[in-house]
């Protein structure tokens, strides 16, 4: 969010920092300062208002129109930049400037701008300090905000990964779908109608996960396939001092069948499921997803509302489980009831043998 009095220049400000017209109009934040003297930089007003925000978001301070400010002025605030949504053309180089009738200003040169270091700042270096973190949902579901619901689905996931280290050792990672490393989701429930396809991004977006759901002519849905890639950059912290020749985009993809059900029903699995048999691409690879605590409905009737999952298909794993507490729950209740007895029966012999002594 960008904020200050009108007419500073915050949709430009916008448009230059991620190089691409992303407003066209004026970023609102109408009326914010307008009745107040900005005149000589910070006034109270503006630090009351840092204040009052400071633990609620993070707060960068930009001091807008560089070109206005003399050499000195410039050596002695920080983050001060020029923005420009003209974009110059000379041969084929592409530059956004300002022009004025004595000649031109490069909003990206170092001298008079510090638009590089603030985009490198932001977008690079401490995008994950600046973003809040985000949380996976409890239930996927789509369309998202909707009672009429195509795919509904719960699952705790892990993503394992065997990579080459830049010293030649073999190294692991063990990556966590969780409030550190989840981005949003997305289902694709409309093309093929067959196939309902579940897409996870994580790790800012360097990281996709797609399960692939599809329904037979039995009307049986089952999850098919589980695809997607993996980055290795530096933008992320779980894989680190890989070798250089593994910077890049990396591809995986495993053809299963699991979590069978009817159509309109809906499958259970809390016991950890581990898929294999994903490929190896240039020394990585994805050794195993793990999802566990499983509840998934694909090809839900979306012409009605949906209130809760379908009659659920229990993993035998589960099932297994339960049927081995059976015995021991029962076994349980007949020791108590062995002891209740016992003790009913030292008590009544007791009062008995006393009762013959009075006599």
């Amino acid at each position: 969010m960008v904020v200050d009095q009108s007419g500073l220049g915050k949709s430009t400000f916008i448009n230059t920092l991620f190089q691409t017209e992303v407003y066209g109009q004026d970023v609102p934040s109408p009326g914010f300062g307008d009745s107040v003297d900005n005149s000589k930089c910070l006034q109270s007003f503006d630090i009351e208002f840092m204040k009052r925000f400071d633990d609620r978001v993070n707060i960068i301070s930009v001091n807008a129109k560089a070109d206005t400010l003399t050499s000195d002025e410039l050596h002695k605030v920080p983050f001060t930049v020029v923005g420009s949504n003209f974009v110059l053309e000379r041969e084929t180089k592409r530059s956004r400037v300002r022009q004025y009738a004595w000649g031109t200003v490069n909003v990206e040169d170092e001298v008079h701008s510090d638009f590089i270091a603030l985009r490198s700042m932001i977008i690079r270096t401490n995008l994950n300090d600046l973003r809040d973190s985000l949380t996976p949902p409890k239930n996927y579901t789509w369309p998202q905000d909707s009672k009429n619901l195509c795919f509904a689905g719960q699952f705790d996931l892990v993503l394992n990964v065997d990579y080459t280290k830049a010293n030649g050792a073999k190294a692991s990672a063990k990556i966590p779908l969780n409030n550190n490393t989840y981005e949003s989701y997305r289902v694709s429930c409309s093309v093929p109608t067959n196939v309902h396809e579940l897409t996870i991004s994580m790790l800012n977006s360097f990281t996709e996960i797609l399960l692939s759901f599809s329904v037979d002519a039995k009307n049986m849905t089952s999850l098919k396939k589980i695809y997607g890639y993996i980055t290795f950059n530096d933008k992320q912290t779980y894989i680190t001092e890989y070798a250089p020749s593994l910077e890049g985009v990396h591809h995986f993809s495993s053809n299963v069948s699991l979590f069978e059900a009817d159509r309109g029903n809906s499958y259970r699995c809390d016991t950890k499921t581990t898929v294999t048999g994903f490929n190896t691409t240039n020394n990585v690879t994805v050794t195993s997803i793990e999802l566990e605590n499983l509840r998934v409905q694909a090809f839900a009737d979306d012409s009605k509302e949906f209130s809760d999952y379908g009659v659920e298909k229990v993993c035998s794993a589960d099932a297994d489980k339960n049927s081995n507490l059976i015995p021991i729950i029962v076994g349980a209740c007949l020791a108590v009831l062995v002891v209740v007895v016992l003790v009913a029966y030292l008590i009544g012999r007791r009062r008995n043998r006393n009762g013959y002594q009075s006599v």
